[in-house]
């Protein structure tokens, strides 16, 4: 096993976390307009595939 598993297993979460932190999502329509309100849906479902793709692609 390569000997920088265990840094990187420390420094993923710290990563990931300032970069929900940092950055400013938004959810976006098909025209590429900002969505904005609590009624926002995202569709997860997935179509059949070796990794489990998307049926609709989030970016």
């Amino acid at each position: 096993m390569c000997p920088g598993v265990t840094l990187a297993m420390q420094q993923i979460p710290a990563l990931l976390g300032a970069i929900i932190q940092c950055f400013d999502f938004h959810v976006v329509n098909s025209n590429g307009e900002i969505m904005k309100g609590g009624d926002i849906v995202i569709d997860l479902n997935e179509r059949p595939g070796l990794t489990t793709p998307r049926v609709h692609d989030l970016v």
